[in-house]
C-alpha cells in the first residue's frame, strides 16, 4: 500500500503544471522516485504489482480506506457532495453570500473547489461552505 501511495503521488507530481508529462514519462519518473526512497527495485515492483488505490470519484485523489478519505477530502463537506446536487451557500466572510442556491458542477481539482452554478454564472467555492438542499418530493 505504501509504495502504490508514493508512486500515486510521484505520477500526480510529474502531470502537473505546464510542464507536467504523459502517463507513461510519469510512471518512469514514479519509479525512480521509488528506488530512491525504498530501494534498488522498488519501482519495477510496483509496476509487476496488480495493486491499485481506490481513487475519489471528485478529487481523483487515492486512497486505502473510504471513512478516512472523507475526513481530508477537499470536495467532501460534512455530507458527500455530487456533481448535480442542489446546494446551499453557508460559512461565507460575505454574509450577503450566505444563502445563496446553486447547482453543483465538476469539482476542480487543481484550485479545491466545487463549481456551483446560480442563475446562469458560475463560481468557485469549498465543500465546507456548501449545504446539500433536501432532495424535493
Amino acid at each position: 500500500r505504501l509504495m502504490a501511495a508514493v508512486a500515486e503521488g510521484a505520477v500526480r507530481a510529474a502531470k502537473v503544471g505546464e510542464d507536467g508529462c504523459d502517463e507513461e514519462t510519469a510512471a518512469e519518473f514514479a519509479m525512480c522516485v521509488l528506488d530512491s526512497v525504498m530501494g534498488n527495485g522498488a519501482g519495477i515492483a510496483w509496476r509487476a504489482s496488480d495493486y491499485t488505490r481506490s481513487a475519489c470519484k471528485n478529487c481523483g485523489d487515492g486512497y486505502d480506506d473510504l471513512a478516512w478519505h472523507r475526513t481530508i477530502c477537499p470536495a467532501m463537506g460534512l455530507l458527500e457532495l455530487n456533481t448535480g446536487d442542489e446546494v446551499r451557500l453557508a460559512n461565507l466572510t460575505r454574509q450577503e453570500f450566505n444563502g445563496r442556491e446553486g447547482v453543483l458542477g465538476e469539482f476542480n481539482s487543481a484550485k479545491q473547489r466545487w463549481v456551483v452554478s446560480m442563475g446562469g454564472r458560475d463560481a468557485l467555492f469549498k465543500a465546507a461552505n456548501l449545504e446539500k438542499m433536501p432532495a424535493k418530493k
